[in-house]
């Protein structure tokens, strides 16, 4: 019986260190909205790692503005200008493809459309470049508007983590 004991608390001691070191590294959050559709779906649970990063284009990131948590893809860096005109994405001039949502670009240009709005950086912030700390994130579902469109750009500060791994729970 003391045995089973000491191995009980042994692995209950063990486990709390393992969730006080894992929650130190990572953020575990599940995904509540459309507004990163196709990448993240609702209800997917999505792993970010906490830390310092060079971001690159293209991460998925979690940010936090207020209180409120979102998850929203960097697609601007310091020291850039950002255009978008006719759904393709330029950097300082240069065409970049946008692979992770190529479906939803052709299915809009079947339609008649655009997925994404015309916009320059300028028309945003009144600005040619990106300052320093600080980027343009959109969602991936371009019609949810709740992004670098709406409320500029962010500040590196309000980066919390980047995404690791997602998966589906249903």
């Amino acid at each position: 019986m003391k045995l089973m004991i000491r191995v009980v608390s042994i692995l209950t001691i063990s486990t709390l260190i393992f969730l006080c070191l894992f929650n130190i590294k990572f953020s575990v959050k599940k995904v509540g909205e459309y507004s990163m559709s196709p990448s993240l779906s609702i209800n997917d649970i999505a792993l970010f790692e906490k830390g310092d990063h060079e971001l690159k284009r293209f991460d998925i990131v979690l940010m936090k503005q207020n209180s409120t948590y979102s998850i929203r893809r960097v697609i601007g860096l310091p020291g850039e200008n950002i255009r978008y005109k006719n759904d393709i994405l330029y950097v300082n001039g240069k065409e970049q493809s946008e692979l992770f949502i190529r479906k939803e670009i052709s299915e809009s240009e079947l339609a008649g459309g655009f997925f994404t709005e015309d916009f320059t950086l300028y028309d945003l912030i009144n600005k040619m470049e990106i300052p320093n700390n600080q980027y343009l994130v959109l969602n991936d579902n371009r019609f949810f508007k709740n992004d670098s469109r709406r409320y500029g750009l962010i500040e590196s500060s309000d980066i919390k983590g980047v995404l690791k791994s997602n998966f589906s729970i249903i």
